[in-house]
């Protein structure tokens, strides 16, 4: 520290240490999560299962509460189509209550679905997770749900920000990157594929840190919040998909009305300061907040001159902390989706029936 750096308060030290203790702590579960998951690999009698009971504990402690788990899942749409079996899914049981179960296997309409994981172990065939992630692609949720909303009684298909969802899609693995190579790898292979991928990372043999850690590829980081709504909400193409701006609702007009209302407040003290002095720095506080667009009230996020926002998920990258950038990259994600679709009962019940015709099931229900 310099003679002239100023010192920090107690306060800010006491935010700092936290913050750190935070930071610590997460590497610390990295570090846990990898010793743990090897020893599970190395002991015979620990299973896949086991491994996947161990990432379930790890984001349910990171994914809000609204959402529920569940290991073993297949996903189905209302045209019939369904799913390779899916190791984890994040479903949202409020807005799409039904779980259809058979003994231990659960199906869940793909209108619930906000998450994918699918986990390995050592290694992974590449063909094999494009074709499991393509029997998710294939699936199609309809928008002729029906809710009662603030506004009124409304229909998903008037809604113009979520027309068709589709799933967040993670790998998470042991398989190791040694080298920048190898980790540019996994995402030339798969980037496509998946969102987030999750791999063990060994250090290089010369270097002084011996622990290993998962390590964190996200293909598309460098995409705008708005290219991600579009690909999440409105199911764009990843390729073809241009990285476009997020309009924020009423955020224009919300700094308009606060820049009239900083006016008024600076027009009537400027009426009072013939007879108060005094009043001088409170008018060159208020011309200076005046001035303030977004992204200088908010110099966390980007913004274009429409006030749209450029922000990418490379803005929540936490330096050194793979575990603590998919918590907030990860959340952030969610909260575009936000809701699922409302549940589509009519296209589900068109579906059963259907059934029903073809394979002539309900004479067996007959007394």
């Amino acid at each position: 520290m310099t003679k002239n750096e100023p010192v920090d308060s107690k306060e800010e030290k006491q935010h700092r240490d936290v913050l750190k203790r935070i930071y610590m702590n997460y590497d610390y579960s990295n570090r846990r999560m990898v010793e743990e998951m090897e020893l599970s690999t190395e002991h015979g009698g620990l299973t896949g299962g086991y491994r996947e009971g161990m990432w379930l504990s790890f984001f349910r402690s990171i994914i809000p509460l609204k959402y529920q788990m569940a290991q073993g899942v297949i996903i189905i749409d209302s045209g019939g189509r369904v799913s390779q079996e899916v190791d984890i899914a994040v479903y949202d049981e409020q807005y799409t209550p039904y779980v259809f179960q058979y003994n231990t296997l659960k199906f869940i309409p793909i209108e619930a679905i906000v998450m994918v994981i699918e986990c390995k172990s050592t290694s992974y065939e590449p063909t094999e997770l494009i074709n499991w992630c393509d029997s998710l692609q294939k699936l199609e949720p309809v928008a002729s749900g029906i809710a009662r909303i603030v506004q009124g009684y409304a229909t998903g298909i008037t809604n113009r920000s979520q027309s068709r969802t589709r799933p967040i899609r993670m790998l998470v693995s042991l398989k190791e990157s040694v080298v920048n190579k190898e980790k540019l790898k996994s995402i030339k292979d798969l980037g496509d594929s998946f969102d987030f991928i999750l791999e063990e990372n060994r250090p290089p043999a010369a270097s002084k840190e011996k622990n290993k850690r998962f390590v964190l590829h996200v293909p598309h980081k460098d995409k705008t919040l708005g290219w991600w709504g579009e690909v999440l909400n409105r199911f764009a193409d990843t390729k073809s998909t241009d990285s476009k701006p997020l309009k924020l609702e009423h955020l224009a007009e919300t700094f308009s009305t606060m820049k009239e209302d900083l006016k008024r407040k600076e027009n009537a003290l400027e009426d009072e300061r013939q007879q108060m002095v005094e009043l001088e720095p409170d008018i060159k506080e208020i011309r200076l907040e005046q001035q303030k667009g977004p992204e200088e009230k908010y110099s966390e996020l980007s913004f274009n001159d429409k006030t749209e926002l450029l922000s990418t998920l490379e803005g929540l990258e936490v330096k050194g902390n793979a575990l603590l950038t998919l918590n907030l990259q990860l959340n952030q994600l969610l909260m575009l989706i936000n809701n699922p679709m409302m549940f589509p009962h009519y296209a589900y019940a068109k579906a059963f029936n259907n059934m029903v015709e073809k394979t002539g099931i309900d004479q067996f229900q007959k007394f």
